[in-house]
């Protein structure tokens, strides 16, 4: 049975990739607007009617699929905050490049944002390990952690 992570992620992603190729990828959000990008595979920018700019499981620079124009981080602009479903390959590899870039934290489950600050790969700081639940700042809104049992989703 795939995880509910691997599920959110999933549907996410898929979400993200009906949007981006009905409404073509964005021009950024005007003010008042909320504004989802599909990047690339799972990777999505997501910037909030407050123009927060979260990112989610950035591998841009090698992925097939990501826009020319995005192969250079400094073309997402200013990002708050980096989240990552987990630890694979395809989901954190421009952590490091884009929280160095950004010095936005870097949100995930463990052990993902607990190595990465171990191993060197972002600052001390920087990343922050979520389990079961947490506020996440600088913006408005909670983390959680969901569970699959039996075909229904708690």
């Amino acid at each position: 049975m795939a995880s509910s992570e691997n599920a959110f992620g999933r549907i996410v992603g898929r979400a993200c990739a009906a949007y981006g190729h009905i409404h073509g990828y964005g021009h950024g959000a005007q003010a008042g607007e909320a504004e989802v990008l599909w990047l690339s595979q799972a990777t999505v920018r997501i910037t909030s009617v407050e123009s927060k700019v979260i990112v989610i499981n950035p591998f841009l620079r090698k992925h097939p699929e990501t826009p020319s124009v995005y192969k250079d981080l400094k073309a997402l602009g200013k990002i708050d905050l980096i989240l990552v479903t987990h630890g694979h390959f395809d989901r954190v590899a421009d952590v490091p490049a884009l929280a160095k870039l950004s010095d936005a934290k870097v949100v995930g489950n463990d052990p993902p944002p607990y190595q990465m600050t171990a191993y060197g790969m972002i600052a001390k700081g920087q990343g922050i390990s979520v389990n079961k639940s947490g506020t996440i700042q600088p913006l408005s809104g909670t983390f959680f952690s969901s569970a699959i049992n039996k075909g229904n989703i708690q």
